[in-house]
């Protein structure tokens, strides 16, 4: 166990076999040029799941009060300049309301065996992450990078960056957010070349009551998910809402290239751009199963499906509402703009404009080279 205080100079732990590095309870810690690399499991505890469960098995681990809400003091501690890096163990473990701020903090090429993410938040913690680096992290059946889960847990992102995370047979290539968890994203957040084997290339949010709210600069670009190359939201409940979002660069899906918002999740997307997404279903934007979509002063152009739906496609029950958005310059075999289907609806408001997108179906094998090739008036189709 180490505490450090206010004036705490660099530290290092580097190949230790303890079995955790820090642990601190009900404790406010300032800890500056902490370094803890290369850890392993003692071999001797190697397979035991079990132990992943408190903050005593991760590198790190900060609890608050015993009793979430009660009167028993939490944890603050800020790490500036810290470095965790290809441990093959949990970072961090953040719970029971404590308060953890990372500034100016590398996470890079760790690989936890069997504990999930390499960090991992719940019971109403709060991480904020300012000026720091999540790469090159790896998890099995966990996210990626960072793992949030539960009712008054919070993530809090500011000028950071996450690249080629990758979540194994996970979902949340970078970040996974799950019941009911809090996330707020601003000011200059990249999100590239991060992948998840299943849901959310980039951000995998499911759960009532789970909720990201990004703004000003936050870029996502190549990155890769089975459903929604960027950002897959599921389930009642769950919100999603970017503002002077980009995303961009080549994000590949099967369905919902960029975005994939589903089972009643809801999508809110306001001046914001949307291009060069790919997948077989909806290039761009994919919205299934009751998922409302609504797009406010967007674009959505250079997105490509090889079946329907080259910028968005809905089904079963759906709906999108275009107001001010501009879609144009998208191409698929069918619906090179928007495709409908089983009972989905679209609206299109306030100078919306769906133009000028290409249906490859409408010509022979070799379409691309005729110069009056591709131009449908609209590039939309509902189907019933």
């Amino acid at each position: 166990v180490f505490t450090a205080g206010k004036h705490s100079s660099t530290v290092s732990i580097m190949s230790a076999d303890a079995l955790q590095a820090i642990v601190v309870n009900h404790t406010h810690t300032y800890m500056r040029g902490l370094s803890i690399a290369n850890r392993v499991w003692p071999a001797s505890l190697r397979g035991k799941q079990q132990l992943c469960k408190d903050t005593e098995t991760a590198l790190l681990g900060i609890s608050g009060s015993d009793i979430l809400g009660g009167s028993g003091s939490s944890s603050h501690v800020i790490c500036e300049s810290c470095r965790f890096v290809s441990n093959m163990r949990q970072c961090i473990m953040l719970t029971k309301g404590a308060t953890l701020d990372l500034q100016k903090c590398y996470v890079h090429a760790n690989k936890p065996l069997w504990c999930g993410s390499p960090v991992k938040i719940n019971g109403g913690a709060t991480l904020t992450a300012t000026n720091s680096m999540f790469a090159s992290n790896e998890a099995y059946i966990s996210s990626g990078a960072i793992d949030i889960s539960g009712a008054d847990s919070e993530l809090r992102l500011h000028q950071s960056t996450f690249a080629q995370n990758l979540a194994r047979n996970g979902n949340g290539g970078a970040i996974a957010v799950t019941q009911g968890a809090q996330v707020s994203i601003s000011d200059n957040v990249w999100f590239t070349g991060n992948r998840a084997d299943n849901s959310g290339g980039a951000i995998h949010v499911t759960g009532s009551g789970s909720v990201i709210e990004a703004h000003s600069n936050i870029v996502f670009s190549d990155n890769i998910g089975t459903v929604g190359g960027a950002v897959a939201a599921t389930g009642n409940n769950v919100h999603v809402a970017l503002r002077q979002t980009h995303i961009t660069g080549t994000n590949r899906a099967f369905r919902g290239g960029a975005l994939f918002v589903g089972d009643d999740a809801a999508l809110s997307l306001y001046h914001s751009a949307v291009t060069g997404g790919h997948a077989t279903n909806g290039g761009g934007i994919f919205v299934s199963v009751g998922g409302v979509a609504n797009l406010s002063s967007c674009t959505l152009t250079g997105n490509t499906a090889t079946g329907s739906g080259g910028a968005m496609e809905a089904r079963t029950d759906s709906s999108i509402t275009l107001l001010n958005t501009s879609i144009q310059g998208n191409v698929a075999p069918n619906a090179a703009g928007v495709r409908l289907e089983f009972a989905s609806s679209l609206e299109v408001r306030d100078n919306s404009e769906i133009s000028g997108n290409t249906e490859t179906s409408l010509f022979d094998s070799r379409w691309w080279e005729s110069e009056s090739a591709g131009k449908s008036a609209s590039g939309v189709d509902c189907a019933s």
